[in-house]
């Protein structure tokens, strides 16, 4: 019962909407700033992976699934979750447009947003809403596989002109090519054992990420 399909799919919207809420109202006093709201969703990360760890060490015989799911085990993918996960693509990239003048507007700040008509943190929530049910719906499809969310925006921005929907497509193509190698890399290095996917983008997204905290912060 605990492990159907339906019941996995209620618990993982139920814990995406969960904590959502939780990093909104935590960083409510400031306004929900990028650097609040990263360090939020490090505590809340960290949190979560203390609970997996309570369920590995529990004995229970589902803890090996926790476990590998945990990985972001692209292997497990059907055809079914393939085609959920294209039209979940597909949606995401109609609504893009939709959101094109609030990109262009928010980087510019708080201030200029209220003249030119914005109301600056109603904006914010709707973009971080979108955001979260969209990386809710990866990581139900796949696993957890942060880390490409981290790298793609950063490349794409090294890479692309500053035009929010070309970065935007920039991304998810970036995204998409480094989930493809990473998953082709993991059936290759050690056949035919696999390695989950999740672990090699945080193999490499870890060292990528501090390198561009370094640079920013010389």
């Amino acid at each position: 019962m605990l492990s159907s399909p339906l019941v996995m799919l209620l618990g993982g919207i139920g814990g995406a909407l969960a904590t959502f809420l939780v990093m909104m109202a935590i960083t409510a006093k400031s306004a929900h700033a990028p650097g609040p709201a990263l360090l939020t969703g490090a505590a809340i990360g960290t949190f979560s992976a203390t609970l997996i760890t309570v369920v590995l060490a529990s004995g229970d015989p589902r803890a090996g699934y926790v476990l590998a799911w945990s990985m972001g085990p692209t292997y497990r993918a059907t055809a079914i979750t393939g085609l959920a996960g294209l039209a979940i693509l597909l949606v995401a990239l109609a609504l893009l447009p939709l959101f094109r003048r609030w990109l262009q507007i928010l980087p510019l700040g708080d201030q200029a947003a209220r003249e030119l008509g914005l109301h600056p943190r109603r904006c914010r929530t709707w973009l971080r809403s979108l955001s979260a049910v969209l990386t809710a719906a990866a990581t139900l499809i796949v696993g957890p596989l942060g880390f490409v969310g981290l790298i793609a925006p950063h490349i794409a921005a090294m890479t692309t002109p500053p035009k929010p929907l070309n970065r935007a497509l920039c991304a998810a193509a970036i995204g998409a090519t480094l989930m493809t190698a990473a998953d082709w890399l993991g059936r290759s290095i050690h056949f035919p054992y696999e390695i989950p996917a999740g672990v090699l983008t945080a193999f490499v997204g870890r060292p990528y990420f501090l390198w561009l905290l370094y640079r920013r912060h010389p």
